[in-house]
């Protein structure tokens, strides 16, 4: 008996271990919005949050973020819902399919309370060499941040509009991003404060005492 409980408490404990080592995109198709993009409804900024990294196209489908032709900056911004306190970003890059033609170089990344505050922030920043842009691959950048609306910035973008695969890589034809997962938990609520409890807690009494004596 003592054994099998024992045992309870260990698959609890190493649940639990599990469970708090798994790591959850917050980010994975939330609501998101661009400054522009390519063929909206092929290369949209929703393809940024929908968990599928890469440049292989599925059923028509491109599951990567493009802004328009010949912009090579630009923004997206996700409403994760609710408030976070962000940990880390894992950045996917493009080149859009067998282009070669455009992907994100340097970039920056926003948090804030509104989607103003997240696009004129800069909570980190990084870039993509040119060997992770050919290869595709992904970036972790830290972070130490709170906030509801995460905003990626391209500050500069790859790409080759002669789709040679050997270069040169100066010739953009716009910037792209493959996905972007955040990474954090949910901030706490502020409990009320003590004044506040109290006077809740008269107001509760009071309106008891009233509904007795109508009775």
């Amino acid at each position: 008996m003592r054994n099998a409980v024992i045992g309870g408490v260990f698959s609890v404990l190493l649940m639990s271990t599990v469970a708090h080592a798994t790591a959850t995109d917050i980010a994975l198709n939330k609501t998101i919005v661009a400054v522009s993009s390519e063929f909206s409804s092929d290369y949209s900024a929703a393809y940024a949050v929908d968990g599928f990294k890469g440049d292989t196209t599925n059923a028509g489908v491109y599951p990567y973020w493009l802004t328009a032709n010949g912009v090579t900056t630009g923004w997206v911004t996700i409403d994760l819902g609710a408030v976070y306190n962000i940990t880390s970003f894992l950045v996917s890059d493009t080149h859009n399919g067998s282009y070669v033609d455009r992907g994100t170089n340097a970039f920056s990344i926003g948090v804030g309370s509104t989607a103003a505050e997240s696009q004129s922030n800069v909570t980190a920043s990084s870039s993509f060499s040119l060997s992770d842009w050919q290869n595709l691959t992904d970036k972790t950048v830290t972070a130490s941040a709170t906030g509801e609306f995460v905003t990626f910035n391209i500050l500069s973008a790859y790409g080759n509009g002669l789709n040679d695969p050997n270069g040169p890589y100066d010739t953009a034809n716009g910037g792209g991003l493959g996905e972007l997962a955040v990474f954090g938990t949910l901030a706490a609520v502020p409990a009320p404060e003590p004044m506040t409890m109290a006077l809740l807690g008269t107001g509760l009494l009071g309106l008891i005492a009233a509904r007795r004596r109508s009775v």
